[in-house]
């Protein structure tokens, strides 16, 4: 016993001096391939025996048949370095990819520090992190334990793996711990001896990081209050960053040494980091592989799908359908995130698309093998059943690329997110949108577009661009919107006056079924007869395209997909390369795309008679003057689509034809106003506009409200047409006119009785702005019903002073009843909304009254006379009117069949002086 003590007196002396480590260890690269090595004996800080084991494990991806050498280096005091080799023990059996390698050295008295080092096959090698130890001359560090003072003592009795890449894999490269980084035999206040100081691992940096304290005391996951100021509240996290499971994390997505909590783990860090699984987290931790719900025994077992997922050795892994992302995996939502890596049928793969929701929710698109599109089903579709595979598992997710569409350029797509079968009930455009469902079996796969309708491109464009009229036009058009909600819903571009069908008229699109028009000296275009080639416009044409040619394909100058400029313009047209961001929505540009098929003078016909000058005549005609220099009215840069295009026209130009001698206001199609004050004045063209119409304030009005019908208007501040989106619960129907106009009226017909119509306006203007307004609702009258009456709005009512009181005729339109029976009227006055008090007035209900209609502004009306009382002073000064409302219903006289009110309207009434 008394040559223990002075072991024990040098053991207290060496121990505690610090080790200085030299560089960082391992491979910090994710994914690398190179060997790990780490010195599991002597620990870092250790006495040892002049003749001292040393023994490092290495594990190499490609096994340890890879490994070509592994060694020490051993610098003592001096500056000289030794290299021993070390062998692998054949006793120690880890694994066909790690060994146990040692040497036994002889040290003279001094401090040490050993680096070990591995290099496998293909020269990948690695260095651990350096151990600093002290040999002793009187034989060790009297301690008596068969083995070192080390890791291997611990994996005597404890069979479990280091926490490092060589069980938790190599997503942050190359790297390890051992035993003794993390525990310690002594001197610590919990029952896992956890050590109370911590030195993270040199991995990456330039700097070796410091030791940090760690308090453990429970384990119930995430303690806010926990740490070294309260060590009895301490877990595996701490509010301050000192849990075990946070000192040593600099790169991992939770948890992490700077203390900033994870709000969805919270629990037990243990329940899924087993130390007997180096703690890393497998999905059967968790959850039962298979679990039991659903279709999760179909992809488990041999006959599952392939390949597996990234380092799940199953046929069909839990990563392959879920997110492994961390920001999405343990966010309490139960998702289906396809792994982008996997290889489906036919050789496509995914793209990432995913379906969130709990176990318990309903879903349209859960599964993978239901026929994409079919109807929904009769019971609310869960989890656990099956359904379409989204498009973005096999087709990339359309991206134009460039920036956002703006208001005067692209990019242009159609953006499909990917929802059930047309019309959409989810998103903007569904694949199925345009593709069709029934094809994806037989034709899919093969290339086959599988378009709707006929299979033909335009059948397939214009089911969306062309949505019927009404309900007895045809079935509900395309609607964009998303989720339930019309408020945001829009229908596409509507195309007025195409027809694949040939026309001989003057009139229509010139790329649909219009055949052209021949040119009248006299009267300028007219139809062609039949027989004759058309002669009226278009230039010199190039192959393969001539006059009178048949509807083309909206494919000729549209992309299917996504464009760089405005409206899908295709990106190749006719073999000429369309430039990215060439053409806006105005049209400014476009000449690029006209001349990919017509040749020859833009504009030549106009310039025949369009000159730089003008002549007038003493009665204030005036003409283009013939001996001027003609100019193209329309030269490059103007916006083309003024006179050229779809949406709001029907036809290709807009020109008034006639002799000399058309009056200036004419000429004003094209011309600012004013054009012509005088022969000097040159031709100002119309600069493209990027505005849309504004809608008139308090303009958009329903009247004429049948059981069948319905009058909608409205009114805007510049010319535009007149077209409403209407429907059931969706606005699904457009229908109305192309005629630019500021006062705009819409008659709807075929509507169903007792139902209520969702309804907007949309005006477009010669420059393709679109006003689309809010979404409003009108509800047909039931059948059989009395219709309720519209108002003629009163204004306000005045008597001169020092008259305080007038009388004042509230007037309304007449309506009939189905049965042909007269009608009676009531007409109720009051002073607020809910017509329960009349002040300064009278009387408050006219009870039911019938009267002969006079005429007003040549239409019939009807009239009750109200007494208007204690009218205000206006004196010049402020004052405050009398504020009045009323209403109106009707009722068959001799049923007794009653209407609704009719809109309220609000008028003022007041006195004043006729100097004021």
């Amino acid at each position: 016993m008394r040559r223990i003590a002075p072991r024990c007196g040098a053991i207290a002396w060496f121990v505690f001096a610090s080790a200085a480590l030299a560089l960082p260890a391992g491979d910090p690269t994710p994914g690398t391939l190179a060997p790990l090595v780490v010195i599991v004996s002597p620990m870092d800080g250790a006495v040892v025996g002049r003749s001292a084991r040393i023994q490092a494990r290495v594990q190499s991806p490609s096994g340890v048949a890879a490994i070509s050498s592994v060694s020490v280096s051993i610098a003592g005091a001096s500056t000289s370095t030794s290299t021993v080799s070390l062998a692998r023990n054949p006793s120690s059996v880890l694994g066909a990819d790690r060994g146990v390698y040692e040497a036994i050295v002889q040290l003279a008295p001094g401090r040490y520090t050993l680096v070990a080092s591995a290099t496998d096959t293909a020269a990948r090698s690695t260095s651990s992190a350096a151990v600093s130890v002290v040999a002793n001359a009187d034989g060790g560090d009297g301690y008596l334990l068969v083995r070192e003072d080390s890791s291997p003592l611990c994996t005597a009795c404890h069979a479990l793996p280091d926490h490092g890449s060589e069980a938790a894999g190599r997503a942050y490269g190359a790297w390890t711990t051992t035993c003794r980084d993390c525990h310690a035999t002594h001197g610590t206040r919990n029952t896992h001896l956890v050590r109370e100081t911590i030195t993270p691992p040199w991995v990456a940096g330039a700097e070796a990081p410091q030791p940090r304290p760690v308090r453990l005391s429970k384990r119930n996951g995430y303690a806010a209050a926990g740490g070294p100021t309260r060590p009895g509240d301490a877990s595996f996290a701490n509010g301050d960053g000192s849990g075990p499971c946070q000192v040593c994390h600099t790169r991992t997505s939770r948890w992490r040494a700077d203390g900033t909590a994870d709000a969805v783990h919270l629990g037990d860090c243990a329940f899924c980091h087993r130390h007997q699984t180096g703690m890393k987290a497998r999905c059967e931790d968790c959850h039962p592989a298979p679990p039991s719900t659903g279709a999760h025994a179909a992809h488990h077992g041999p006959s599952a799908p392939s390949p597996p997922f990234p380092s799940d050795p199953r046929p069909l892994g839990c990563g392959s359908c879920h997110p492994v992302d961390p920001a999405l995996h343990g966010d309490g939502v139960q998702q289906v995130t396809l792994d982008p890596d996997l290889v489906l049928p036919g050789g496509t793969r995914t793209a990432g698309a995913r379906i969130a929701g709990s176990s318990t929710a309903t879903s349209c698109t859960v599964a993978c093998h239901f026929p994409l599109g079919a109807p929904a089903p009769a019971q609310a579709v869960t989890w656990s059943d099956a359904g379409p595979l989204p498009c973005t598992s096999c087709h990339a997710r359309i991206d134009p690329g460039g920036l956002e569409p703006g208001p005067r350029a692209g990019p242009s797509l159609h953006d499909p997110v990917f929802s059930e079968a047309r019309p959409a009930s989810g998103e903007p455009t569904t694949c199925w949108s345009c593709h069709d469902s029934a094809s994806h079996d037989a034709t899919h796969l093969t290339g086959d577009a599988g378009l709707l309708s006929s299979g033909t491109v335009n059948a397939t464009c214009i089911a969306c661009h062309s949505p019927p009229s009404g309900p007895s036009a045809g079935a509900p058009g395309q609607v964009l919107h998303r989720g339930s909600d019309a408020a945001t819903s829009w229908t596409p571009p509507v195309l007025p006056g195409w027809s694949e069908e040939t026309l001989d008229a003057t009139i229509g699109d010139f790329h649909g079924g219009r055949r052209g028009t021949c040119f009248d000296p006299n009267k300028g275009p007219v139809p062609c007869a039949p027989t004759t080639t058309p002669t009226g416009f278009g230039g010199t044409l190039l192959a393969p395209y001539y006059r009178g040619y048949p509807a083309m394909p909206c494919t000729t100058c549209h992309a299917g997909h996504a464009s760089r400029n405005a409206f899908m313009l295709a990106p190749v047209v006719n073999g000429t390369t369309i430039p990215a961001g060439s053409i806006d929505r105005a049209g400014v540009g476009a000449e690029k795309l006209c001349e990919a098929c017509h040749a020859g003078g833009r504009h030549d016909r106009c310039t025949g008679c369009h000159t730089n000058a003008y002549a007038c005549d003493d009665y204030g005609q005036c003409w283009m003057d013939s001996a001027a220099t003609h100019v193209d009215p329309a030269p490059a840069g103007s916006a083309c689509f003024f006179c050229h295009g779809h949406e709001g026209m029907t036809t290709a130009w807009r020109s008034p034809f006639g002799p000399h001698g058309v009056s200036g206001t004419d000429c004003g199609h094209c011309h600012a106003s004013g054009w012509a004050n005088s022969p000097s004045d040159p031709p100002l063209t119309v600069p493209p506009s990027y505005t849309a119409p504004l809608l008139g304030t308090g303009s958009m009005s329903v009247s004429g409200i049948t059981s069948s019908s319905a009058n909608l208007a409205w009114y805007t501040t510049k010319n535009a047409s007149s077209q409403v989106e209407y429907g059931v619960g969706m606005p699904n129907y457009v229908t109305g006119s192309t005629a630019l106009t500021t006062t705009h009226s819409v008659a709807l017909s075929g509507l169903a009785p007792g139902t209520t119509y969702v309804w907007r306006a949309r005006s477009v203007d010669a420059h393709r702005n679109v006003l689309r307004t809010s979404l409003s609702t009108f509800t047909t009258i039931a059948e059989g019903g009395v219709p309720h009456p519209d108002i003629v709005k009163t204004g306000s009512v005045t008597v001169e002073a020092p008259q305080t009181t007038t009388a004042a005729a509230l007037q309304w339109y007449p309506v009939a009843s189905p049965t042909g029976n007269p009608v009676e009227y009531r007409v109720q006055l009051a002073s607020d909304t809910t017509f329960t008090t009349l002040l300064n007035g009278s009387p408050p209900d006219s009870g039911w009254i019938s009267g002969a209609p006079t005429i007003y502004f040549g239409k019939p009306v009807l009239y009750f006379q109200v007494t208007l009382t204690n009218l205000p002073l206006d004196d010049c000064g402020s004052f405050t009117p009398n504020s009045y409302y009323w209403r109106v219903k009707a009722r068959d006289s001799i049923t007794g069949v009653e209407s609704d009110w009719s809109a309220v309207d609000l008028f003022w009434a007041w006195s004043y002086l006729p100097y004021c």
